[in-house]
């Protein structure tokens, strides 16, 4: 699991890791982590958008991560609150806690 992270880290975030090393800890890396493990656990992961660029009126939005973009696979898919899913990259999301974890819904 550890090495999947560190390749991704380097094919998604530019990082430079040699191969036999950890990839240097930036809130995009805890993102993946904290998803992969989230998700293999089945729970869902509350989030807020943040740092988005191209859709800055999503900045602040609520909602959760629903699991990787089958279209982009540097990319999660965000159903926030209104209930509007959209694909967001790791370094975008800010990992909340809004009450007890909750396993995924259908």
């Amino acid at each position: 699991m550890f090495r999947n992270i560190r390749d991704q880290a380097l094919s998604f975030h530019g990082s430079s890791t040699p191969h036999d090393s950890v990839p240097a800890s930036t809130r995009a890396i805890n993102n993946e982590v904290a998803c992969m493990l989230m998700r293999a656990i089945d729970l869902e992961i509350d989030v807020r958008l943040i740092g988005l660029c191209g859709a800055a009126h999503l900045n602040d939005r609520e909602g959760i991560i629903r699991g990787r973009s089958i279209t982009s696979f540097n990319r999660w898919d965000v159903r926030l609150d209104d209930g509007v899913t959209i694909s967001v990259k790791a370094p975008n999301l800010l990992l909340i806690r809004r009450g007890d974890y909750r396993r995924k819904s259908p």
